[in-house]
């Protein structure tokens, strides 16, 4: 209600395979595309920080999503979130290995 984390939602990449195998980010945004689009229709932001290659992946997770939910064309999809961008919503602080 005040605006603080409510949610936190894990992605273990490097956990041990015969736990429960390899989650990456964007099988969490796969996974939860309708409540993150909800949640940015609500002034909430998006924060990336990682290699460029997980933030390449999280971004066409992103766009998969406007495509299916908002039935968005993948030009308009990749232009809402380089909107986001502009007006400070999507944040990216990434790096190569």
């Amino acid at each position: 209600a005040d605006g603080t984390l409510g949610t936190l939602h894990l992605a273990f990449s490097r956990d041990d395979e015969s736990f429960k195998g390899k989650v990456y980010v964007q099988h969490k945004v796969d996974e939860d595309g309708a409540r993150i689009l909800s949640l940015l229709d609500q002034g909430g932001c998006i924060f990336v920080c990682g290699s460029t290659s997980m933030a390449r992946e999280v971004q066409k997770a992103l766009i998969a999503a406007l495509m299916f939910l908002r039935n968005m064309s993948g030009n308009r999809a990749e232009a809402f979130l380089e909107d986001l961008a502009k007006a400070g919503r999507y944040h990216k602080d990434v790096w190569s290995t």
